[in-house]
């Protein structure tokens, strides 16, 4: 018995080892990318949306099979997508997108893979829209069947970033002020 314990023991220690390691993270982790939302509707609103995946380092590259969208800004509302139009390094592609019943998310499945070499430009349609893409928050997820998760991250419009970058000098001033006060 004390056998079968110590050699349960080494095998959960060399596991954590592995997991631990750089090489075994780097697979688990998603490249790092950035994504932003430019309307095409033009005066009538954004009624089509065309989002631009890129992945952060140009000489990255991958493949993916799908790439799921949740829109997070109140206003907006998915239309039934039968089929998108996807334009990535190969050129033009098309994706079977399932839309959430709410209209709030969509999953694009890419039938022929979709090239992230360094962007991809999907086009979506709208039910519901503002008139300026720069406001829509949302969050986004490419995966491959293989290796799931392969880009990811949530968009924040540039106001709400513009007001996180003013909270946080204004904090770091206050901290600095407080600190001169204290050595007085």
């Amino acid at each position: 018995m004390p056998e079968s314990r110590s050699t349960l023991m080494r095998a959960l220690a060399l596991a954590a080892v592995l997991v631990a390691t750089p090489a075994a993270r780097a697979a688990a982790d998603p490249l790092p990318s950035t994504m932003y939302a430019q309307c095409v509707g033009g005066d009538i609103g954004c009624s089509q949306v065309d989002f631009f995946l890129q992945l952060v380092s140009s000489d990255e590259s991958v493949w993916l099979d799908g790439l799921e969208l949740a829109l997070l800004s109140p206003g907006w509302t998915l239309a039934d997508l039968q089929p998108g139009e996807a334009e990535d390094a190969e050129g033009a592609n098309f994706y079977d997108g399932i839309v959430a019943l709410d209209g709030r998310s969509v999953d694009m499945m890419f039938p022929f893979g979709a090239h992230v070499s360094p962007w991809l430009r999907v086009r979506t349609e709208f039910a519901a829209h503002g008139d300026d893409a720069t406001d829509l928050y949302f969050r986004y997820r490419g995966y491959t069947f293989d290796d799931d998760m392969v880009v990811s991250g949530t968009v924040t419009p540039e106001p709400s970033t513009f007001v996180l970058f003013a909270t946080g000098a204004a904090a770091a001033g206050l901290v600095a002020r407080r600190r001169r006060a204290t050595r007085d």
